[in-house]
């Protein structure tokens, strides 16, 4: 195209003052509930699952620790983070800070079913002390060698 026949668009970037009127623009904070909210929901629904996939399942597979450990470990830190950056930027950490206590009693309820199903053997309050013991003399290399009884 000749320079002759070329359309010049011209757009402004708007002014100072304009408001957008496309989006409609959201209350954060009432946001932030809501996903709380949801959260707490699908985690009640997440650990009734639980009971059937994990819990009394007789054929667990790997899979199913996977997705046990991302429904226990997942989403409510992200959450909470949120809570806090937006009580900073606004300047109400005290006016959320309930939400953020809420969500952290949770996650530490969830994080002590993490540690008790997939923690070490030494945290886990079900296993007797002498059986501890022993796996820590075995990792430790602390092996008897076998002999058959004569």
């Amino acid at each position: 195209m000749s320079s002759s026949t070329q359309l010049q668009f011209s757009r402004e970037i708007a002014p100072s003052g304009n408001r957008v009127w496309v989006r409609k623009q959201e209350d954060e904070k009432a946001t932030l509930v809501a996903e709380v909210a949801q959260w707490f929901e699908n985690v009640k629904e997440t650990e009734a699952q639980f009971q059937e996939h994990v819990y009394a399942n007789s054929d667990l597979k790997d899979l199913d620790l996977r997705q046990h450990r991302l429904c226990l470990h997942g989403g409510g830190e992200n959450l909470a983070m949120s809570c806090i950056l937006w009580g900073g930027r606004m300047e109400k950490l005290s006016e959320i800070k309930p939400i953020i206590v809420e969500l952290e009693k949770k996650m530490r309820e969830l994080f002590k079913v993490l540690l008790e199903w997939h923690g070490g053997t030494e945290i886990q309050s079900d296993v007797p002390e002498s059986f501890k013991g022993a796996a820590k003399e075995f990792s430790d290399g602390k092996i008897v060698p076998f002999e058959e009884p004569k």
